[in-house]
């Protein structure tokens, strides 16, 4: 069985055999919503109106990594499999490490 990280690597890389070549650009702070599934959960008082709770039995499209914050500019860079833009504007958030070994500068 692979390891994760070769799994999450072979992901936006692929293999040699399969190289893939992902995407990096930055996302605007609110072009998006980002959610923590496993959070505390805040009492139904404290939630918005009529709040859609979907997120929780709805399937991912892919994933992403943030690469860099720009807390001044109010933005974030990903790594993503696919190009701009991102077909949802709902971000499930998790606390995964992924290792770039191919960090380009």
């Amino acid at each position: 069985m692979l390891s994760k990280c070769i799994v999450s690597f072979q992901y936006f890389y692929g293999t040699r055999a399969a190289p893939l070549y992902p995407h990096t650009f930055e996302i605007a702070f609110d072009e998006v919503q980002i959610c923590k599934i496993g959070g505390e959960r805040l009492p139904i008082e404290c939630l918005p109106f009529a709040i859609d709770q979907t997120v929780l039995t709805t399937n991912v499209f892919g994933f992403l990594v943030i690469t860099g914050v720009d807390m001044a500019r109010r933005t974030f860079t990903v790594l993503s499999p696919q190009p701009y833009p991102l077909p949802s504007k709902i971000l499930i958030l998790s606390e995964v490490t992924f290792v770039d070994d191919k960090e380009r500068t």
